[in-house]
Protein backbone atom coordinates (compact mmCIF):
# COMPACT_ATOMS: atom_id res chain seq x y z
CA UNK A 1 0.00 0.00 0.00
CA UNK A 2 1.32 3.56 -1.17
CA UNK A 3 -0.22 6.42 0.81
CA UNK A 4 -0.17 10.04 0.54
CA UNK A 5 1.74 11.87 3.14
CA UNK A 6 -1.02 14.48 3.72
CA UNK A 7 -3.35 11.86 4.46
CA UNK A 8 -1.10 11.29 7.83
CA UNK A 9 -0.37 15.29 8.18
CA UNK A 10 -3.61 16.83 7.30
CA UNK A 11 -5.48 14.57 9.88
CA UNK A 12 -3.22 13.32 12.43
CA UNK A 13 -3.04 10.02 11.46
CA UNK A 14 -0.40 8.19 13.12
CA UNK A 15 0.88 4.44 13.27
CA UNK A 16 0.28 2.70 17.11
CA UNK A 17 2.82 0.85 18.33
CA UNK A 18 1.36 -2.50 17.65
CA UNK A 19 0.80 -5.30 15.51
CA UNK A 20 -1.78 -5.22 12.84
CA UNK A 21 -1.17 -1.31 12.77
CA UNK A 22 -2.10 -1.32 9.64
CA UNK A 23 -5.29 -2.66 9.74
CA UNK A 24 -6.51 0.17 12.59
CA UNK A 25 -4.89 3.31 10.79
CA UNK A 26 -6.15 1.69 6.64
CA UNK A 27 -9.83 2.72 7.91
CA UNK A 28 -8.99 6.36 8.53
CA UNK A 29 -6.73 6.57 5.89
CA UNK A 30 -9.42 5.21 3.16
CA UNK A 31 -12.26 7.43 4.61
CA UNK A 32 -9.95 10.65 4.23
CA UNK A 33 -8.80 9.61 0.97
CA UNK A 34 -10.55 11.80 -2.26
CA UNK A 35 -9.67 9.01 -4.34
CA UNK A 36 -8.16 5.63 -4.16
CA UNK A 37 -6.36 3.75 -7.24
CA UNK A 38 -5.71 0.03 -7.91
CA UNK A 39 -3.03 -1.29 -9.82
CA UNK A 40 -3.13 -4.86 -11.34
CA UNK A 41 0.39 -4.75 -10.83
CA UNK A 42 2.23 -7.05 -7.63
CA UNK A 43 5.41 -5.02 -6.31
CA UNK A 44 6.27 -7.66 -4.38
CA UNK A 45 4.96 -11.53 -2.92
CA UNK A 46 4.27 -12.14 1.12
CA UNK A 47 6.51 -15.03 2.30
CA UNK A 48 6.07 -16.29 5.34
CA UNK A 49 8.87 -17.12 7.38
CA UNK A 50 8.99 -18.91 10.50
CA UNK A 51 8.91 -16.89 13.75
CA UNK A 52 7.21 -14.00 11.79
CA UNK A 53 4.03 -12.14 13.23
CA UNK A 54 1.75 -14.07 11.45
CA UNK A 55 3.67 -17.33 12.14
CA UNK A 56 3.67 -16.74 15.90
CA UNK A 57 1.10 -17.51 18.37
CA UNK A 58 1.67 -14.85 20.68
CA UNK A 59 -0.25 -13.24 23.06
CA UNK A 60 0.52 -10.20 22.40
CA UNK A 61 -0.05 -10.23 18.74
CA UNK A 62 -3.07 -11.92 19.42
CA UNK A 63 -4.12 -8.79 22.03
CA UNK A 64 -3.26 -6.32 19.33
CA UNK A 65 -5.28 -8.04 16.70
CA UNK A 66 -8.41 -7.52 19.30
CA UNK A 67 -6.90 -3.67 19.69
CA UNK A 68 -7.49 -3.26 15.60
CA UNK A 69 -10.92 -3.65 16.25
CA UNK A 70 -11.78 -1.11 18.47
CA UNK A 71 -9.75 1.32 17.31
CA UNK A 72 -11.87 1.04 14.33
CA UNK A 73 -14.94 0.83 15.77
CA UNK A 74 -13.83 4.13 17.35
CA UNK A 75 -12.55 5.79 14.46
CA UNK A 76 -15.97 5.31 12.67
CA UNK A 77 -18.28 5.67 15.60
CA UNK A 78 -16.37 9.43 16.07
CA UNK A 79 -16.73 10.36 12.63
CA UNK A 80 -20.52 9.32 13.33
CA UNK A 81 -20.35 6.82 10.42
CA UNK A 82 -20.66 3.65 12.23
CA UNK A 83 -23.48 2.88 11.08
CA UNK A 84 -23.00 2.59 7.23
CA UNK A 85 -19.92 0.06 7.96
CA UNK A 86 -21.51 -1.56 10.82
CA UNK A 87 -21.39 -4.98 8.97
CA UNK A 88 -17.89 -5.56 7.74
CA UNK A 89 -16.38 -4.24 11.16
CA UNK A 90 -18.57 -7.30 12.72
CA UNK A 91 -17.26 -9.79 10.48
CA UNK A 92 -13.66 -8.29 10.82
CA UNK A 93 -14.54 -8.73 14.94
CA UNK A 94 -15.99 -12.15 14.34
CA UNK A 95 -12.93 -13.32 12.55
CA UNK A 96 -10.46 -11.83 15.11
CA UNK A 97 -12.83 -14.10 17.56
CA UNK A 98 -12.17 -17.26 15.40
CA UNK A 99 -8.27 -16.48 14.59
CA UNK A 100 -7.85 -15.92 18.39
CA UNK A 101 -9.52 -19.50 18.98
CA UNK A 102 -7.46 -21.17 16.89
CA UNK A 103 -3.99 -19.07 18.37
CA UNK A 104 -4.94 -19.13 21.54
CA UNK A 105 -5.49 -23.00 21.79
CA UNK A 106 -2.80 -23.24 19.97
CA UNK A 107 -0.40 -21.36 22.51
CA UNK A 108 -1.74 -22.78 25.25
CA UNK A 109 -1.85 -26.34 24.48
CA UNK A 110 2.05 -25.92 23.47
CA UNK A 111 2.69 -25.25 27.33
CA UNK A 112 -1.24 -27.19 28.93
CA UNK A 113 -2.01 -24.61 29.96
CA UNK A 114 -5.51 -25.35 30.02
CA UNK A 115 -6.89 -23.37 32.92
CA UNK A 116 -5.52 -19.77 31.07
CA UNK A 117 -6.83 -21.06 28.29
CA UNK A 118 -10.18 -20.54 28.95
CA UNK A 119 -9.79 -17.34 30.92
CA UNK A 120 -7.68 -16.13 27.97
CA UNK A 121 -10.88 -17.00 25.59
CA UNK A 122 -13.23 -15.80 27.65
CA UNK A 123 -11.43 -12.63 27.67
CA UNK A 124 -10.78 -12.43 24.40
CA UNK A 125 -14.58 -13.00 23.67
CA UNK A 126 -15.90 -10.34 25.71
CA UNK A 127 -13.81 -7.68 24.48
CA UNK A 128 -14.88 -8.38 21.16
CA UNK A 129 -18.12 -8.06 21.76
CA UNK A 130 -18.13 -5.14 24.11
CA UNK A 131 -16.03 -3.76 20.97
CA UNK A 132 -18.71 -4.73 18.47
CA UNK A 133 -21.95 -4.79 20.78
CA UNK A 134 -24.36 -1.47 21.65
CA UNK A 135 -22.84 -0.54 24.99
CA UNK A 136 -19.66 0.13 23.58
CA UNK A 137 -18.25 4.09 24.22
CA UNK A 138 -15.88 5.49 21.99
CA UNK A 139 -12.90 7.06 23.33
CA UNK A 140 -11.44 10.58 22.68
CA UNK A 141 -7.85 8.95 22.33
CA UNK A 142 -6.15 7.34 19.65
CA UNK A 143 -4.00 5.46 21.58
CA UNK A 144 -5.17 1.51 21.60
CA UNK A 145 -6.99 0.05 24.57
CA UNK A 146 -5.44 -1.90 27.32
CA UNK A 147 -4.24 -5.60 27.05
CA UNK A 148 -6.95 -7.86 27.94
CA UNK A 149 -4.72 -11.25 27.38
CA UNK A 150 -3.02 -12.86 30.36
CA UNK A 151 0.59 -14.28 29.39
CA UNK A 152 0.24 -18.28 28.89
CA UNK A 153 1.89 -20.08 31.56
CA UNK A 154 5.19 -21.43 31.00
CA UNK A 155 6.30 -18.83 28.58
CA UNK A 156 8.61 -15.47 28.70
CA UNK A 157 6.50 -12.68 28.91
CA UNK A 158 7.87 -11.08 25.56
CA UNK A 159 6.94 -13.32 22.19
CA UNK A 160 4.90 -15.89 23.86
CA UNK A 161 5.63 -18.21 21.65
Amino acid sequence: KLWRRSLFTGHGVTFPDMCFEDAAVAVPLLYFANKVAVVPYRGYYYTQREGSMIACHSVQNMDDYIKSVAMIRNFLEQQGVYGRYRRPVVLRGLAVMACNAFDLTAAHAKQKDYAGLARNLSASNAALHYYLGRFFTPADTKTPPPNVLAPVRGTQKEGNK
